[in-house]
């Protein structure tokens, strides 16, 4: 019974973590145990659990006997994000650029220039923010996992829900999208003159932008 329950848990745990994280739960909104536990079909106890993991992880706040809410992310953790998104991608866009003046190979070019035209191409067709953001997720993996470090690889993802948060606030921002596909261009600039120094600067300009909106938007609130 134990082991059914151990399936059970887990199958509700990643299928309620993918909703928060693709944006199908509302902010500001309770939601019942009960109410979930009945849209799963299964019982409170594995269901319960997944929550309680999911609390853990900071992806919901649980409120004894009410329910839960989607965690409404802190000043304090929009600022260690940042600060955690340039320790591994600032490093990884500068040990990209410096595997590629060893080798004189970087097939990761090809893969982000192709990503650009995606990138493009969601502007283009009227700029959905959801769609966009995961091409530019998309993006910024192709020089994280360049690094072959699965544990990077393993935070971002744990990250991935604050992450989209407050990167989808930064993108709906006026002329966001356009300036985005420019900063990447930037960044694949200086990874193809082959200078790491410029190449990690130009992602941490990058990283910026979103960190300035969030704590504008989080002062007027």
């Amino acid at each position: 019974m134990r082991g059914r329950n151990v399936l059970l848990q887990d199958e509700a745990y990643q299928f309620l973590k993918k909703k928060i994280i693709e944006g199908d739960f509302e902010k500001d909104r309770i939601y019942s145990l009960n109410v979930i536990t009945a849209s799963l079909d299964m019982s409170k106890t594995p269901v319960r659990d997944a929550l309680m993991n999911l609390d853990k992880e900071g992806l919901i706040d649980i409120l004894p006997s009410r329910g839960f809410c989607l965690h409404q992310i802190t000043r304090k953790e929009v600022i260690e994000l940042f600060q955690l998104r340039c320790a591994i991608e600032g490093y990884c866009a500068f040990r990209l650029t410096m595997d590629y003046i060893q080798t004189g190979i970087c097939p990761e070019m090809e893969e982000m220039a192709e990503n650009l035209e995606e990138q493009k191409k969601v502007i283009q067709d009227g700029g959905c923010l959801k769609e966009f953001l995961q091409v530019d997720r998309e993006f910024h993996n192709v020089i994280i996992n360049s690094s072959g470090n699965g544990e990077f690889q393993t935070i971002m993802r744990r990250e991935e829900y604050k992450n989209n948060d407050f990167t989808l606030n930064s993108l709906s921002q006026h002329g966001r999208l356009e300036k985005t596909v420019e900063e990447h261009e930037e960044i694949m600039k200086w990874i193809g003159e082959k200078d790491p120094v410029k190449a990690q600067s130009a992602m941490l300009a990058h990283l910026g932008t979103p960190l300035e909106t969030a704590l504008e938007t989080m002062n007027t609130v």
